[in-house]
């Protein structure tokens, strides 16, 4: 028979196990003392550290979302799109944490035709650098593919053809590009832009609410969100660039499109933009005879250095079909036009060049048609209208 120092140590020992069993499963019991509810065991510990260049770790989807936590798994995406072949096709990547690349050599994303959303979430020292085309954090974003809520924060891209901190080269059709913030410097040879280096021939693609910080280098078609734009439509809205473009053919917003539409509305540049032959305050050159029209409107050029661009805010064109509404350029002493060379607008097109003192002017006057409710404002201690940012 048990004494009582063994009943009370058996007793003890029961409750002991019992806790450290609840414990190590972390779950709980129902009201009715009955199942267990297992842990989450598939949650990444976010405090993960940077990423080290060479560990791949497996996302495991919930349903058609993948959740990346650390850098370790955006690694893992670039992977499989390269190694399977995968373009992510109706699934999601949605970035969980602010995740740190280190400056670690990395390849980039091969293809994409998923939804990427950044979840208001950042990049740190991305450092994608290779002499090959289609260069970015996505290599090419196919049909229905789309970037949001994503900023890169810090880092290089460097590339042959086909460049951009987000996309190399957008090819497909419903294409988007939304509230997206970048301040990598991107540099490459033809096609290079601060978003998109190329748009391909038949795709469409609509870049909103989207702002370049970054410095923009190439040497023909480079721009400050787009460096070529060749596809069957091409839509930027507020949208802007601050970082400085150097190459032929560049534009502040874009460097040479050639789209069968072009729209570009509530967008402006403040960047130096440093042609080696043509450039343009806004867009480098707009080619082409399009089809539908490229309208050019509600946007503005306050960059303080204009000595070397063709057109405050057109470098080039030869488009029968090119319309600038209500478009304006800062006044810095240097005697220059909307458009520097070859063809003009159409009938009916407005644009002017205004002082600092009328570019700053909180009552508005100057800007005609413009939305100071829902898209612009002009803060007291501001120069010129800025954009509202998205709700």
């Amino acid at each position: 028979m048990l004494n009582k120092f063994h009943k009370l140590l058996i007793i003890f020992m029961m409750v002991f196990i019992g806790a450290c069993s609840d414990s190590n499963t972390g779950g709980s019991q129902d009201q009715d003392g009955g199942t267990i509810t297992p842990p989450d065991i598939g949650t990444p510990d976010p405090s993960t550290p940077k990423w080290d260049g060479t560990t791949f770790t497996e996302i495991i989807p919930k349903g058609n979302v993948y959740e990346i936590y650390n850098a370790n798994h955006l690694a893992w995406v670039a992977k499989k799109s390269f190694s399977d072949d995968y373009n992510f096709s109706e699934k999601t990547i949605k970035f969980m944490n602010d995740i740190d690349m280190d400056n670690k050599p990395f390849r980039g994303i091969i293809l994409f035709a998923g939804n990427m959303d950044g979840n208001g979430k950042k990049i740190s020292n991305l450092n994608i650098s290779h002499n090959r085309n289609h260069t970015g954090l996505i290599g090419e974003l196919e049909t229905n593919g789309t970037i949001k809520n994503l900023t890169i924060a810090s880092g290089t891209i460097d590339g042959y053809r086909f460049v951009g901190a987000f996309v190399g080269n957008a090819i497909g059709t419903n294409l988007l590009i939304d509230n997206c913030v970048n301040h990598a410097n991107v540099s490459g040879n033809d096609h290079t832009g601060g978003y998109v280096g190329r748009l391909f021939t038949d795709a469409t693609i609509t870049i909103k609410h989207s702002i370049n910080f970054g410095n923009i280098k190439g040497t023909h078609a480079v721009g400050g969100i787009i460096g070529y734009g060749a596809g069957e439509s091409l839509t930027i809205d507020n949208s802007s660039n601050h970082g400085t473009i150097e190459g032929n053919d560049i534009g502040g917003i874009g460097g040479y499109v050639n789209s069968t539409t072009l729209v570009l509305t509530n967008s402006y540049n403040t960047g130096t933009v440093i042609p080696t032959l043509k450039g343009g305050g806004l867009i480098g050159w707009v080619a082409g005879y399009h089809e539908t029209g490229a309208t050019i409107s509600n946007t503005h050029n306050y960059a303080l250095d204009m000595k070397d661009i063709t057109g405050a805010l057109v470098g080039t064109t030869d488009s029968i079909a090119l319309k600038i509404n209500n478009s304006y350029w800062l006044k810095t002493g240097v005697d220059i036009s909307a458009i520097g060379d070859r063809g003009q607008p159409i009938d009916g097109s407005t644009f002017s060049e205004l002082t600092a003192a009328q570019f700053k002017n909180t009552n508005h006057a100057s800007f005609i048609d413009w939305d100071f409710v829902n898209t612009w404002e002009i803060l007291p201690e501001g120069l010129y209208p800025t954009l509202k940012k998205k709700q």
